[in-house]
């Protein structure tokens, strides 16, 4: 949206755009920070692990499909403000969660892995768990989504 509008010469607004997306970013790994700190931590012994974050090329297709064609005048911040609160809904109130794209940047990987117990988690990590009898130390972040945090 802030290319959109600077594509546009709305300065301001892509200024504002870019700033809330930079401030929003920061919150974020503020939060995957504090997280890994402040939350109990102890190991899972997966027995299977896959990759979950095949669909990341999906997803950066997704967002950026709308640059293809939509100009700042088209846009309707109601429409967008309304779909955005839906997913965001639907989203904190399933399992189902997005991979972002933005974590691969940063070298961290999402897994499902499987326990003993037959609970199938996401592993946010940046190791590969290939070897499934190696432990990993990890904190809750939902009730399906682990982090390691390493030893």
């Amino acid at each position: 949206m802030a290319m959109m509008a600077w594509l546009e010469e709305e300065l301001r607004v892509s200024l504002i755009l870019a700033a809330g997306g930079v401030i929003l970013a920061s919150g974020g790994f503020f939060l995957f920070a504090y997280a890994s700190r402040q939350l109990e931590r102890f190991p899972i012994f997966p027995t299977s692990a896959e990759p979950a974050d095949r669909e990341n090329m999906a997803i950066l297709i997704v967002y950026l499909t709308p640059l293809l064609r939509l100009s700042l005048s088209d846009f309707s911040w109601p429409i967008w403000t309304a779909t955005v609160g839906i997913i965001v809904t639907l989203l904190s109130l399933s399992n189902s969660y997005p991979v972002n794209p933005i974590l691969s940047l940063m070298k961290w990987h999402s897994f499902k892995v499987s326990t003993k117990e037959g609970v199938t988690y996401t592993l946010v990590t940046r190791e590969k768990p290939t070897n499934v009898n190696r432990s990993f130390t990890v904190v809750q972040l939902t009730d399906y989504i682990l982090v390691d945090v390493g030893g």
